[in-house]
């Protein structure tokens, strides 16, 4: 019974440790979405969508610079992909064992054929884990251009961090939320949309020509007479 309760104590110890990261990561996301001006931060809250707002933060940083990578929609495709190829090589594992569970106890099929079809289930995990590597690069590459746009001096220690120490990650992006250079609209992320142009960073300095008319000279008394 006590070990159990342990069991339970940490399962809701880590579950509680998971929303709070969770909370924390979104609250930044969202926070400096709408400090760079950048539309829809309020899906930095949602699965999937806090990918399109990371990698729209990183682009902003990026189009700052005077460079165009479109992380954003990288980072979105990325992980639809591997949620989609994850789902389909499950369910053809799951298949597989299934098929060769039943081969065997019927002796509809030898064991070197299981085994060979077992193996060829377990290979197709292969892409799988390709484009989840490529995916979380791109989140790294992402993450380290956030803090190099917060934090410069601190970007490269907040991002070992964050690798190296669980749970460190969201509380480093939590610090860097209200950071770095922001939109001077406070109100531009309700309209603005992600591929804005920066004239605001380097505003052009227009000079209004004003028309000066000058009085007519007064007519002399003499002219008058």
């Amino acid at each position: 019974m006590i070990i159990a309760l342990i069991f339970i104590f940490i399962y809701l110890s880590m579950f509680g440790v998971l929303i709070a990261s969770y909370i924390l990561q979104s609250l930044a996301f969202h926070t400096l979405a709408r400090r760079r001006g950048i539309s829809n931060p309020w899906l930095a809250w949602l699965p999937y969508g806090n990918y399109w707002i990371i990698g729209s933060i990183a682009r902003d940083y990026d189009k700052k610079n005077g460079i165009n990578r479109r992380w954003d929609k990288t980072s979105l495709i990325l992980s639809i992909v591997y949620a989609a190829t994850y789902f389909v090589t499950y369910i053809g594992f799951i298949i597989g064992i299934m098929i060769a569970a039943m081969s065997l106890d019927s002796a509809t099929m030898s064991e070197e054929t299981s085994i060979v079809i077992l193996l060829v289930v377990v290979l197709m995990f292969i892409p799988v884990m390709l484009i989840a590597i490529a995916l979380q690069a791109v989140i790294y590459i992402c993450i380290y251009k956030i803090y190099e746009s917060t934090v410069p001096e601190k970007a490269l220690k907040y991002f070992i961090l964050g690798m190296l120490v669980p749970f460190a990650q969201p509380i480093c992006l939590f610090l860097c939320r209200n950071k770095g250079y922001e939109h001077p609209d406070q109100m531009a992320y309700i309209y603005n949309p992600v591929n804005k142009d920066y004239s605001y960073i380097n505003p052009v300095e227009t000079t209004e020509t004003v028309e000066t008319t000058e009085p007519l000279p007064e007519q002399s008394q003499e002219d008058t007479e």
